[in-house]
C-alpha cells in the first residue's frame, strides 16, 4: 500500500511565485519584498509632493497616510513570508507524514473546477473590497488630490483583500482533504502515538499565519486609525487561525480515543479470563501480569496528536495577536507622563 504526504505541497501558487523564483532565502526575500512595497509607497508621496512629516501626525509625526502604508507594507511580507516557511516545512515533515498515513487509493487533485472556480470568486471580492476599504480608509483629502497614493492604497489593499479571501477558500479545501485523509488513511499505533504530533505541528504553523495577520492589524491601534471593518478581519483572522488548529486535531483526538477504547475492552475481556485461571495456573498469572502492565501503558496514551513542545507555541502564537495592544497601551503611558511632565 502507497505511502503518501496528504500535506505535500510541490504545487505552485499565484501567491509563492516570488519565493519560487528568488535566489535568497524566505528571510532575505521578505525584506526585499517589504522594501519593494515600502518604496514604491514612498515613490507615490514623491510625485504627488506629500510630506512625510506632519507635526500635528497622530504617530511619531508621520503624515496620516504613512503609517497605514507602513502596516500594510508589513501584513503582505508576513502573510506571504510566513506561508512560504509553513510550506516549507511541512515539505520537511513529508517523513513524518509517511510513518502515519497509508494512502488506499489515488491522491484527489486539490485544484478542482471548484476550488479554482472559488479562487476566482475570492479574487473578485478581494478587489471590490479593496476598493471599499480605500474609500473607507484612506482620508478624503488624498482620493483624489493625491491620484498617485490613492492607486497605491487601492492595489496594496486589493491585493492584501484577495490574499486573505484566497487563503480562507485554499484552508477550507486543504481542511476538506486533511479530514478525509484522516478519517480513512491515519494509522493509529497506540504504542508510537508521538508519530501523530506531525499533525498538531502542522496545524500550528498554518495557524500561525492567520495570528501574524491579526497581530499586524492590531497595529492599526496606533494613532487611532483602527476601523470597525478593520476590527472584524483582525477578529477573523484569528478564528481561522484556531479552527486550522482545532479542526483536524479534533477528529484525530476522537480516531485515538476510539482506538484506545477498542484496545482497553479487548484487553480487559483478557484479563477477566485470565482472572478466572490464575489461581491454578503460573502461566496464566505471568500472563496476567503482563496484560496488567499493558493495561496500564494504555491507559497512559496521551489522546491529543501534539507534544508539548507545540502546545507551547501555540500558545505563544494566541499572544501574538495582544503584543501590539500592549506595546500601544505602554507607549501611551509614557507619552502621557512625559506631558505631564512637561
Amino acid at each position: 500500500m502507497p505511502t503518501v504526504d496528504p500535506r505535500r505541497l510541490a504545487r505552485s501558487n499565484a501567491e509563492q511565485w516570488i519565493y519560487d523564483r528568488s535566489p535568497f532565502g524566505i528571510f532575505v526575500t521578505s525584506l526585499l519584498l517589504l522594501a519593494l512595497f515600502l518604496a514604491s509607497f514612498a515613490a507615490a508621496q514623491l510625485i504627488d509632493r506629500v510630506p512625510f512629516l506632519d507635526p500635528q501626525g497622530r504617530v511619531a509625526g508621520l503624515t496620516d497616510s504613512v503609517w497605514p502604508a507602513i502596516v500594510l507594507s508589513v501584513m503582505l511580507t508576513v502573510i506571504l513570508g510566513v506561508q512560504r516557511y509553513a510550506r516549507t516545512r511541512d515539505n520537511a515533515d513529508a517523513p513524518a507524514y509517511a510513518r502515519v498515513f497509508q494512502r488506499s487509493g489515488p491522491q484527489p487533485d486539490f485544484l478542482t473546477p471548484a476550488v479554482r472556480r472559488n479562487l476566482r470568486i475570492a479574487t473578485l471580492v478581494g478587489l471590490i473590497a479593496g476598493a471599499g476599504l480605500t474609500g473607507v480608509s484612506v482620508p478624503q483629502a488624498f482620493l483624489w488630490k493625491h491620484p498617485l497614493i490613492m492607486l497605491w492604497f487601492f492595489a496594496v489593499e486589493s491585493l492584501v483583500s484577495i490574499l486573505f479571501a484566497r487563503g480562507v477558500v485554499m484552508s477550507a479545501r486543504s481542511n476538506e482533504l486533511f479530514s478525509r485523509l484522516i478519517r480513512d488513511d491515519l494509522q493509529i499505533d497506540l504504542l508510537r502515538i508521538d508519530l501523530l504530533a506531525v499533525i498538531g505541528r502542522n496545524g500550528a504553523r498554518t495557524a500561525l499565519i492567520w495570528f501574524g495577520v491579526a497581530a499586524v492589524i492590531c497595529l492599526f491601534f496606533v494613532g487611532d486609525n483602527m476601523a470597525i471593518s478593520t476590527f472584524a478581519t483582525m477578529l477573523g483572522a484569528a478564528g481561522m487561525g484556531l479552527w486550522i488548529f482545532l479542526q483536524p486535531v479534533m477528529q484525530v483526538h476522537r480516531r485515538i480515543r476510539a482506538a484506545k477504547q477498542a484496545e482497553l475492552e479487548k484487553l480487559r475481556h483478557s484479563i477477566s479470563d485470565l482472572c478466572a485461571k490464575a489461581p491454578g495456573d503460573t502461566d496464566a498469572a505471568a500472563r496476567l501480569h503482563g496484560l496488567l502492565a499493558y493495561e496500564t501503558r494504555i491507559e497512559a496514551v496521551r489522546e491529543w496528536p501534539f507534544d508539548q513542545t507545540t502546545a507551547l507555541r501555540l500558545s505563544a502564537y494566541l499572544l501574538i495577536p495582544a503584543i501590539p495592544w500592549f506595546g500601544q497601551a505602554i507607549a501611551q503611558y509614557f507619552v502621557e507622563r512625559l506631558a505631564h511632565t512637561g
